[in-house]
């Protein structure tokens, strides 16, 4: 592995939440380490205050930096 650390970027969709402890047994699997970074955050949604619960449970490092939601209205 080249890298040892990971950036695994993490939507509040369920799918991602699913897939993440695979993802961050992988990372540990190849001697890296993971710190998740949250894409599409919008703190007012209950998909995303469950992802942060998710992360709580998981004791995952996570970027104090998020990637908010956009919306583009024509």
């Amino acid at each position: 592995m080249a890298a040892t650390v990971v950036v695994v970027p993490v939507s509040p969709s369920g799918h991602d939440v699913a897939e993440l402890p695979g993802t961050l047994d992988f990372v540990a699997a190849v001697g890296g380490t993971a710190v998740v970074l949250v894409t599409m955050a919008d703190p007012r949604t209950v998909l995303y205050r469950e992802l942060h619960e998710a992360l709580d449970q998981l004791a995952v490092p996570v970027l104090g930096a998020e990637v908010p939601a956009r919306q583009q209205v024509r």
